[in-house]
C-alpha cells in the first residue's frame, strides 16, 4: 500500500543509491514516523513519582500535565527548588518526535523534485521513456520483438545533441549532489536536535558500545525529569504548586532508533560520496568508457577488425550523455540488455556511415577522417560496394 503511492513509486531512472536515498530512506522515516506515533498513542510515555495523597487520577492528570509540558527540567545532583532560578532547563521535544522524523522524510525526498519536475523539459534523452522500453525488453519472450525494442532505445539515444556537456549527465550528477547534500544536513539536524555534548553522536555511543562504556543519553531526551504543575485542592480549594519526578520509558525507546537512523545517514553520505566518484569516473574517462563499449561489442559477436571506428562511434554517437542511459540500464536490467542497446546503436552507426562514404569518397569530403580511413573509402568506392 505504502509503496503505490505516488511519491514513493520507485523510478526505473534511478540507480541502486538513488533508489537508497530516494525511496528506502523516506519509507524509513514514514514507518518510524508512525511507530513513534502509535507509541505515543497508546504506549506509556512517563511514570511519575507523585506524593503519597494523590488519588490515582490526580497520579494520572500529572503524568499527562509532565508530558504536554513544553518545560522540563532534567533531575541533578543540586537540583534547585526554585523556579525563577533553576539553571538546568531543559526543552523537552519527545511529544516532537514523529514530526521531527516526517520532517526528515520530507527532506529526504525533495533532492529528486528538480530533475523530476524540470528533466523532460531540459533533456536530450527521454531517460524514463528509455528504462520503460528496457524493462518490455526484460520481460519480453520474443527475439523479434527483443531487437526492435534494442533498436527503438538505440534510436532514442542516438538522436540527443553530441556537442557540449549533456544535459541528462548534468542532471543525473546534479541530483546525486543534491542527495549528498541533503544527507549532511539531516546529520548536522539530528545533532542539533539530540543536544549531544558532542557533535557525531552515533559515532561515539558506537565506541561505547564496542567498549563496554555506558550509553551518555542525549539532553534532549531525558531519562528522569523533574516537572511542576499546578493543582486545585480538594479539601482547603486553593491552588498547590506540585514538582514531581519521572521517568521516561519512551526516551530509551527514541534513542535507539535516532542511533540506527544517525547511523543510516552516516553511512548513506560515504555511499553517495563513493557513488559520485564512480559515475563521474565511468562517465568521463574516455579510454575508460571505449574498453566497456569494445568489450560489449566483442561480446555479442561483433569482428575485432570492423571497429577500427570505434573512436568515431564513441565521439559522434555515445560521448558521456550516450553511456549514461545504456549504464543505467545495465544497472537496472542486465548487462544483456546494455550490450544489445550498444549493439543497435553500432549497427545503426554503421549504416549512416555507409550510405555516406561514397558521398564523401566522390566530393572528396575527408574532413575529420584520417589517412588509413579515406584509402577505406578509396578502396570500397572502386569496387562498388555503396552503389
Amino acid at each position: 500500500m505504502i509503496r503505490n503511492l505516488i511519491f514513493l513509486q520507485p523510478r526505473l531512472e534511478d540507480d541502486h543509491v538513488d533508489r537508497l536515498s530516494r525511496f528506502y530512506t523516506v519509507l524509513l522515516f514514514l514507518v518510524f514516523a508512525l511507530v513513534t506515533a502509535l507509541r505515543q498513542t497508546f504506549g506509556q510515555t512517563l511514570v511519575c513519582f507523585c506524593p503519597a495523597h494523590f488519588t490515582p487520577k490526580s497520579c494520572d492528570y500529572a503524568q499527562s500535565v509532565c508530558w504536554s509540558n513544553k518545560d522540563y527540567y532534567s533531575k541533578s545532583s543540586n537540583f534547585d527548588v526554585d523556579l525563577n532560578s533553576r539553571s538546568d532547563r531543559v526543552l523537552s521535544y519527545l511529544s516532537w518526535v514523529p514530526l521531527i522524523l516526517l520532517f526528515h522524510a520530507i527532506l529526504a525526498y525533495l533532492p529528486s523534485l528538480p530533475w523530476k519536475i524540470f528533466g523532460k523539459r531540459m533533456s536530450d534523452v527521454d531517460m524514463e521513456c528509455v528504462m520503460d522500453a528496457a524493462r518490455r525488453r526484460k520481460q519480453s519472450v520474443s527475439e523479434e520483438e527483443r531487437k526492435k525494442i534494442a533498436s527503438y532505445i538505440a534510436g532514442l539515444i542516438s538522436s540527443r545533441k553530441v556537442t557540449g556537456l549533456p544535459v541528462d549527465v548534468l542532471g543525473f550528477l546534479g541530483t546525486k549532489l543534491l542527495y549528498f547534500l541533503t544527507a549532511v544536513l539531516q546529520l548536522m539536524v539530528l545533532d542539533f536536535f539530540l543536544n549531544y555534548h558532542y557533535r557525531l553522536y552515533g559515532l561515539r555511543v558506537l565506541f561505547q558500545l564496542m567498549f563496554g562504556r555506558q550509553w551518555d543519553s542525549p539532553e534532549s531526551l531525558p531519562l528522569v525529569i523533574m516537572c511542576d504543575f499546578k493543582l486545585v485542592a480538594q479539601v482547603k480549594e486553593r491552588v498547590q504548586h506540585y514538582i514531581v519526578q519521572c521517568h521516561s520509558d519512551i526516551s530509551q525507546f527514541y534513542e535507539k532508533i535516532f542511533f540506527f537512523v544517525w547511523l543510516w545517514i552516516f553511512a548513506l553520505i560515504f555511499i553517495i560520496l563513493v557513488n559520485i566518484v564512480l559515475w563521474v569516473l565511468r562517465l568521463f574517462n574516455t579510454s575508460g568508457y571505449q574498453e566497456y563499449i569494445r568489450r560489449q561489442l566483442l561480446a555479442q559477436g561483433v569482428p575485432a577488425s570492423s571497429l577500427a571506428n570505434i573512436q568515431v562511434f564513441n565521439k559522434t554517437r555515445v560521448g558521456s550523455g550516450g553511456l549514461l542511459a545504456p549504464t543505467l540500464v545495465a544497472e537496472n536490467f542486465g548487462e544483456m540488455v546494455a550490450a544489445e542497446v550498444l549493439l543497435e546503436m553500432w549497427n545503426q552507426f554503421t549504416s549512416a556511415k555507409e550510405k555516406d562514404m561514397g558521398t564523401l569518397v566522390v566530393n572528396g569530403q575527408y574532413a575529420g577522417l584520417g589517412e588509413a580511413e579515406i584509402g577505406d573509402l578509396r578502396e570500397r568506392a572502386t569496387n562498388k560496394d555503396f552503389q
